[in-house]
């Protein structure tokens, strides 16, 4: 019983601990749902960006996505999508779309290992290129 208690620990230590987080949302350019767009649900570290999930909104704009990391500290996720609002204008680099998870969801959940958070509706066209919700 000891052996595998070291060998969990050890385990932990060497990966760190497994956190996972789902967040949904729903996307709009000028009151009207993007449909078919990608969203990536991506996690910061020091070094790195590490890809958790993907998927595409449905019909209504809205999207939900799950995904998980090992860290020592606390998960630092985020969605990433690229898009232009409104649609008539030439696009460019910096229509790609960063929105962190904000702080406060994990002090919530301090002593839970998975999360969510829910984005609510994103209106595009009042939005810059990225924003933080701390």
């Amino acid at each position: 019983m000891i052996k595998i208690l070291l060998l969990l620990t050890s385990i932990a230590i060497v990966n760190g601990v497994y956190q996972e987080i789902e967040v949904k949302g729903q996307l709009q350019c000028k009151d009207k749902p993007i449909s078919n767009l990608t969203v990536q649900l991506r996690e910061e570290d020091i070094f790195s960006v590490n890809f958790l999930n993907e998927t595409k909104t449905d019909k209504d704009g809205y999207f939900i996505l799950s995904g998980g990391d090992y860290e020592y500290s606390r998960i630092d996720p985020f969605i990433e999508f690229t898009y232009t609002c409104p649609p008539n204008i030439k696009s460019s680099v910096h229509d790609k779309k960063i929105f962190y998870v904000p702080n406060d969801v994990f002090e919530i959940y301090r002593h839970y290992s998975s999360y969510y958070y829910d984005f609510g509706k994103l209106e595009l066209s009042r939005i810059l290129k990225r924003i933080n919700f701390t």
